[in-house]
């Protein structure tokens, strides 16, 4: 296993050779959000692609780009990828707004967006905080968007989010020292509340037409 310092040096040099992708990222994020807006929906179909792929970006970059040989956060992150990119396949439905569960989604939405470890100054936060580029900004915009959703996404893609979210943050916070990562814990622990607490999302009357055929 790779030292503490030898983890940052990787996460470190993945940030400063992507440096390009979060802005990218983070501005499809906002065509997505206004998008949604317009509806009135969050298109839960077309969110779900995002998040897939900022998690095949992050396992991309951690190993195209890395200053220490390790394939760990490609063997945690990847599948998340997969397992998203289904979810936008099974086609799920459009999920309403809720005041209840956007409020704590948004805030944790911004925690990704201006994740504000790796990058130096206000400046860098804004412009290439590393959505997409490393994993905890990535997973922390995962888990808003489960949060904002509820149970619009099956377990056994929403569980394992979770379940690798909070080992991420505890990993960050007592092996790392990378006090952002409490962002990460509170996210996983909010977005458990918001799942549980919620509905399913109901069929439109289209579908259930086409389901009684």
């Amino acid at each position: 296993m790779l030292s503490a310092e030898d983890i940052l040096e990787n996460l470190s040099y993945v940030v400063d050779q992507g440096w390009v992708i979060s802005p990218t990222l983070r501005l499809g994020f906002l065509v997505l959000v206004a998008f949604c807006v317009a509806r009135r929906r969050i298109l839960s179909g077309y969110v779900a692609i995002y998040v897939a792929i900022t998690f095949v970006s992050v396992s991309v970059l951690s190993i195209g780009f890395q200053y220490h040989t390790s394939t760990v956060i490609f063997i945690f992150i990847f599948p998340l990828g997969v397992l998203w990119g289904r979810e936008a396949l099974i086609l799920p439905k459009n999920a309403a707004i809720s005041a209840a569960r956007l409020v704590p989604a948004a805030f944790l939405a911004v925690g990704a967006l201006f994740y504000p470890h790796f990058v130096k100054g206000v400046t860098g936060v804004v412009l290439h905080s590393p959505l997409g580029v490393v994993p905890c900004a990535t997973l922390i915009l995962a888990l808003a968007v489960i949060t904002a959703t509820g149970r619009t996404y099956g377990p056994y893609t929403v569980i394992p989010t979770m379940v690798i979210g909070a080992l991420f943050g505890v990993v960050g916070i007592f092996y790392l020292g990378i006090k952002a990562d409490w962002i990460l814990v509170a996210a996983a622990l909010v977005s458990l509340i918001a799942y549980y607490l919620s509905k399913p999302p109901k069929e439109s009357r289209r579908r259930r037409m086409k389901r009684r055929k």
